[in-house]
């Protein structure tokens, strides 16, 4: 069985792991999709324009990622509560309901 401080470590190095390479990813789709379109030729591609298309991917992808955690945590604080106890009062009534025709039948 794996321990828990072990699957915590896997999962810091999987999100860490995603953060340096989904952005590099990016750069070869947008690439790819500038080479095959005929809008670039890969000759004109100088590793500084790489270097800045990286940059541009990974902070785009960073203020993303942050944009999903606040709307999530915003959900789970406000939203979700009443959400649960609207469910809650809903089983009370079936409760209430069942035992009534329960013991009227």
């Amino acid at each position: 069985m794996v321990s828990s401080d072990s699957q915590t470590r896997l999962s810091l190095l999987i999100i860490g792991l995603l953060v340096i390479f989904a952005p590099a990813f990016f750069v070869l789709l947008t690439l790819e999709f500038l080479i095959l379109s005929g809008d670039l030729l890969l000759s004109d591609v100088t590793p500084l324009a790489l270097l800045e298309l990286y940059i541009l991917d990974l902070v785009f992808l960073l203020v993303f990622a942050y944009a999903v955690y606040r709307v999530t945590s915003w959900t789970f604080e406000h939203q979700l509560p009443s959400v649960l106890d609207a469910l809650e009062d809903g089983e009370d009534d079936n409760d209430a309901d069942e035992t009534q025709s329960d013991d009227g039948s």
